[in-house]
């Protein structure tokens, strides 16, 4: 240590916090369920409310987690959220993957375990749904994630 700078010392620790998703259950019996994964400074209630503009998905159950970090907006009016920082980025991802696995899992049992999964997400949260689709569990098999684009938020559903 150089005279007059004090040293200092950081660690990692790992530790559980409690994560919520949102749905809109389906209007009669289910098809599938849509699981959405939101970009960041939103919310799953805000993300949910966009699904809901989804047309022809009134029998299927429409899911939106919430990310774990959650933030105020500029003002402190309104809770936000994201999905990680550059800081601690590869702690976040497995934290994210697993929380978002314990999700599908919970979401699976409260809709129908043999409905299909459909994941989604908007910038941020379209990377968390490909980790989300490739990841792997001992509680199930996951088929190979298809992916499409779109320069704005739900452009693409115009083509659908």
């Amino acid at each position: 240590m150089t005279a007059g700078v004090e040293e200092l010392v950081s660690g990692v620790v790992a530790t559980p916090t409690h994560g919520r998703w949102w749905a809109r259950p389906p209007a009669g019996a289910p098809r599938g369920i849509l699981v959405g994964f939101h970009g960041y400074a939103e919310s799953g209630a805000m993300h949910l409310a966009e699904l809901r503009t989804l047309p022809g998905l009134d029998d299927w159950a429409l899911v939106a987690v919430d990310a774990l970090h959650a933030f105020y907006d500029r003002r402190g009016e309104r809770v936000l959220r994201g999905w990680m920082t550059r800081e601690l980025r590869e702690e976040a991802i497995a934290d994210n993957v697993a929380y978002a696995d314990r999700v599908l899992d919970q979401v699976r049992g409260r809709f129908g375990r043999a409905l299909p999964v459909a994941l989604t997400g908007f910038s941020q949260g379209a990377s968390m749904a490909w980790r989300a689709a490739t990841a792997t569990s001992g509680t199930r098999r996951r088929s190979w994630p298809r992916t499409c684009g779109a320069s704005r938020r739900w452009e693409s559903r115009r083509r659908l």
